[in-house]
């Protein structure tokens, strides 16, 4: 990725993104659209907007958070979040280089060895999912704590 320029639009709630791909295209269609654009429109809080460079391919994905955003550069092709809301997972056991990452109450919510369903992924501190395993409690995953058992 080159360049990124985001404009806040009138009310500040929506916003106008560019990306600049690492070949220096800067007009990249939205996937989901199928739309080819200079300005991609983004709003805080709203929807994932996925974007593909149709002179190399790269891929990019706008991530609106509640109050920002992040703009990455994905494998070609690539789906993010890795595990998508509704997924049946099997926590496998603790990552002993993240214990130091999960405040003492969210340790507690943890179960190993279970299954349960993803309910959403959080990224703005790095990548995880909350989980409610069957006995219906939840708590927080990394990824490398977690298998797919079947996909949502």
């Amino acid at each position: 990725m080159q360049d990124v320029r985001i404009e806040p639009q009138a009310g500040g709630r929506i916003h106008l993104v560019q990306v600049t791909c690492g070949c220096g295209n800067n007009v990249l269609r939205n996937a989901t659209e199928q739309a080819r654009a200079f300005n991609h429109q983004t709003e805080l809080g709203g929807i994932d907007v996925s974007l593909c460079c149709d002179n190399c391919g790269n891929t990019f994905l706008i991530r609106s958070q509640r109050n920002h955003f992040h703009v990455i550069q994905t494998e070609s092709g690539e789906k993010y979040p890795p595990i998508s809301p509704g997924t049946r997972v099997r926590t496998t056991q603790e990552n002993p280089r993240l214990r130091d990452e999960w405040t003492e109450m969210a340790r507690t919510k943890r179960r190993w060895g279970v299954e349960g369903t993803v309910l959403v992924h959080h990224d703005s501190h790095g990548l995880h999912y909350d989980v409610r395993h069957q006995d219906g409690t939840e708590g927080p995953y990394d990824p490398s704590e977690l298998e797919v058992v079947n996909k949502g």
